[in-house]
């Protein structure tokens, strides 16, 4: 018996590009983030065609600037890109850089000179909790490749940078200095509170009768960064009479190295300069607390 054999040839058919020259790549700018002074929670923010906070909010000192290249192939072919993230590197942790957007990409097609630029290449960057203040740098790849075959990848290399300011000084007041009632020497005197919160006196004879407390403030900042405090003099008034408040001290000296979560609590505490025979009353003002790095 004879068995028919059936044989079916497919025709297979491959795209190529009838050129297929390499793709080269010139530069010519990179990719610089903005300046900021970081959330204190950490966060994101995005440079592309703009600035914007994607977490939290971070103060921006200047506006950054995308990355542009320009890309050299075969005239009037189509080519597709896609850019590979990495992090920064600089005085404090890594700050990884990611979602990359290309304007009209990813797909582009070379001129009739075989030139096409891409002129906005951005991103997102992540700082952390905590970041430390300075200068970070690193690169990411672009690669590209014709998309008739799908051929070869060609790649360079895009310089990033990304400057974190220190982060902004924020004082909170949770107790009110109060010096309490205060029995004054008829002849005057100098009252003072000391760090512990007990009220004696400098000079002359007043008495105390409760209610003093120190100041209490909660500073956030740059975490494990020095920062310098300085408390000017301040009057206290009733009406048209003033008592003078100075010597204004901290129960942490005149500078002090916040903790790793970038927070300190500091007491305040001073000297009240009475006059002789002061009108009786509740003599209330305000006093300055600079703190700098």
């Amino acid at each position: 018996m004879k068995k028919t054999i059936l044989i079916f040839i497919g025709l297979f058919f491959i795209g190529f590009s009838a050129n297929a020259g390499p793709i080269s790549f010139s530069v010519l700018r990179g990719l610089d983030f903005p300046e900021i002074i970081p959330d204190l929670n950490g966060g994101t923010i995005e440079r592309y065609r703009g600035r914007r906070n994607i977490t939290n909010v971070a103060t921006f000192v200047d506006n950054g600037i995308d990355a542009r290249i320009r890309v050299q192939g075969d005239a009037n072919e189509e080519f597709e890109v896609e850019i590979i993230g990495s992090s920064l590197t600089g005085p404090g942790g890594a700050m990884l850089v990611h979602d990359f957007q290309v304007r009209d990409g990813p797909t582009f097609t070379f001129s009739g000179t075989g030139r096409f630029t891409i002129r906005n290449i951005g991103g997102q960057l992540d700082y952390a909790i905590g970041q430390t203040a300075g200068s970070y740098n690193g690169s990411i790849q672009i690669r590209a490749r014709y998309t008739v075959g799908l051929g070869i990848w060609y790649s360079e290399t895009i310089s990033v940078t990304a400057e974190i300011s220190a982060q902004s000084i924020l004082i909170v007041e949770r107790d009110e200095l109060n010096f309490g009632q205060v029995t004054p020497d008829p002849n005057g005197s100098v009252v003072a509170m000391d760090s512990a919160g007990n009220m004696s006196n400098v000079s002359g004879n007043s008495f105390f009768h409760g209610g003093n407390q120190r100041g209490l403030f909660r500073i956030g900042g740059q975490a494990n960064s020095v920062v310098y405090i300085s408390m000017p003099n301040a009057p206290l008034s009733k009406g048209s009479d003033d008592l003078k408040l100075f010597d204004i001290e901290c129960n942490r000296g005149t500078s002090f190295t916040l903790t790793s979560s970038g927070a300190k609590y500091i007491r305040t505490f001073g000297k009240i300069d009475i006059p002789a025979s002061p009108t009786p009353g509740v003599y209330t003002g305000t006093y300055d607390v600079i703190i700098n790095y």
